[in-house]
């Protein structure tokens, strides 16, 4: 998504968004970004939207939630369906549902357990067509990292059962992944 040289980044830092001015709600976030597409105000909605840095800037307390992670990662699907559909019809998309749920799995490095959301979709209305957008990569909780898949080490998923035993080998550290969120945008000059 391209941003004009005039564009204000409105999420990005405290003193660009005062407390007063957070959205309060994810359907205000939601609502703020699509403002944003329709003024043109690309750097604004991406502040908003595509980097985990300025939206924990711009309302932390969704952040303590499973919405806000899901937030982040449906606007990296959206943004990838913006160029695909073109800026303007979904400038004034309609999101109609969303379905899907979490699970436990094992930590990468099968120490713990954490939480993951598995098999959400959300269903948006753009002009007269709906279109199903899919999280494909389950977030991962309580550090909100991203997980692909089950560490093949720890076997199955087991919800609520004994931990599996883990190798006593050492496993070299996997190089970290790139955030999907996309590149954080730069600090507004204070």
């Amino acid at each position: 998504m391209t941003s004009a040289a005039t564009a204000t980044s409105a999420a990005s830092g405290d003193a660009a968004h005062p407390a007063s001015e957070r959205p309060k709600s994810i359907d205000e976030l939601v609502s703020r970004a699509l403002a944003a597409i329709k003024a043109g105000d690309g750097q604004a909605y991406g502040a908003l939207m595509f980097t985990q840095e300025d939206v924990t800037k711009a309302c932390p307390e969704l952040l303590k939630s499973v919405d806000a992670e899901l937030l982040a990662k449906m606007a990296r699907s959206v943004s990838e369906r913006v160029a695909e559909c073109g800026q303007l019809e979904w400038a004034e998309a309609k999101q109609l549902g969303r379905s899907g749920g979490q699970r436990k799995r094992r930590s990468k490095d099968c120490s713990h357990e954490v939480w993951e959301l598995q098999d959400v979709k959300m269903t948006f209305q753009i002009g007269g067509e709906e279109v199903q957008v899919k999280l494909d990569d389950p977030l991962e909780f309580p550090d909100g990292t991203f997980a692909f898949a089950d560490n093949p080490r720890c076997g199955a998923p087991l919800p609520d059962g004994p931990k599996p035993p883990v190798p006593d080998a050492p496993v070299p550290d996997a190089p970290a992944a790139p955030t999907p969120l996309g590149p954080s945008l730069p600090e507004t000059p204070q």
